[in-house]
C-alpha cells in the first residue's frame, strides 16, 4: 500500500484539499459505506466551495491586491535600504580619503613651518653679519680720517714749539692755531660737535676746522 492510500493521508487531503481527498476516498476506500462517503463528500464539498467563493469575493480580491501592494512596497523599501547602505559605504570611503588628505596637509604644513623657522634663523644670522659688516665699514672709513688728523696734531705741536718766542703777536697766532686744530668728536649725520660721546651714535674724531667747515656748532651739553 502506498502512502497516499492510507486512511490518515486521505483524511488530511479531505480537509486541506477536498477534491484530491474525495477522489482518494472513493477510489481506495471501497470498503467504506456509502452512507459515510456521501455525507462526508457533501459536507466537505460545501465547506470547500464556501471557502473558494469567499476568496473570489471583492473583499478577498481586495485583500489579495493589498497583499500584493504590501509586498511591492516591502520590496521597494528593501531596494531603498540597499541604496542607502551603498551610499553610506561610499560616504565612509570618501570620509576616509578626506581624513588621509587632511593628515597629508597637516604634515606638509608642519614641514613648511619648520622650513620657515630655518629661513628666519638664516635671515637673523644674515642680519647679524650685515650689522658686523656695517660696523667694520664705518670703522674702516673712520681710520683714514684719524690718520689724516694725526699729521695736523703733529704740525700743531711743532708750531707751538717754534712759536714759543716771547713776542705777543706770535703767541696769539699760536693760541689761535691750537684752538682751531683741536680734536673734537662728530657724527656723520649730526649738526653738533662734541668733546666726548654724548648720546647714541657712531662718533669719530675730527679737527675743529673740519667741524666748522661742515657748518657744525658746539654741543650745548659739552660746551
Amino acid at each position: 500500500m502506498k502512502w497516499y492510500q492510507k486512511t490518515g493521508w486521505i483524511a488530511v487531503f479531505l480537509i486541506l484539499f477536498f477534491p484530491l481527498g474525495c477522489f482518494l476516498m472513493w477510489k481506495y476506500r471501497p470498503q467504506w459505506s456509502k452512507w459515510i462517503k456521501w455525507p462526508v463528500s457533501i459536507i466537505l464539498g460545501i465547506w470547500f466551495l464556501s471557502i473558494a467563493a469567499q476568496s473570489l469575493t471583492p473583499a478577498g480580491i481586495s485583500n489579495t491586491a493589498q497583499l500584493s501592494e504590501t509586498q511591492a512596497l516591502l520590496e521597494q523599501r528593501e531596494s531603498e535600504l540597499a541604496e542607502a547602505k551603498a551610499l553610506l559605504e561610499e560616504s565612509q570611503q570618501t570620509l576616509t580619503l578626506t581624513q588621509e588628505e587632511l593628515t597629508d596637509t597637516q604634515d606638509k604644513l608642519a614641514q613648511t613651518q619648520e622650513e620657515l623657522a630655518e629661513v628666519q634663523e638664516q635671515l637673523a644670522q644674515t642680519q647679524g653679519e650685515l650689522a658686523d659688516t656695517q660696523d667694520k665699514l664705518e670703522q674702516a672709513e673712520s681710520t683714514p680720517e684719524e690718520a689724516q688728523n694725526s699729521p695736523s696734531r703733529t704740525g700743531s705741536s711743532d708750531t707751538q714749539a717754534s712759536d714759543s718766542a716771547p713776542d705777543s703777536s706770535s703767541s696769539a697766532s699760536a693760541d689761535s692755531g691750537i684752538t682751531n686744530s683741536q680734536t673734537v668728536l662728530v657724527t656723520r649725520t649730526g649738526s653738533k660737535y662734541h668733546n666726548h660721546k654724548c648720546g647714541n651714535g657712531t662718533y669719530y674724531e675730527a679737527t675743529l676746522d673740519e667741524a666748522l667747515a661742515r657748518g657744525l656748532t658746539p654741543c650745548e651739553k659739552c660746551y
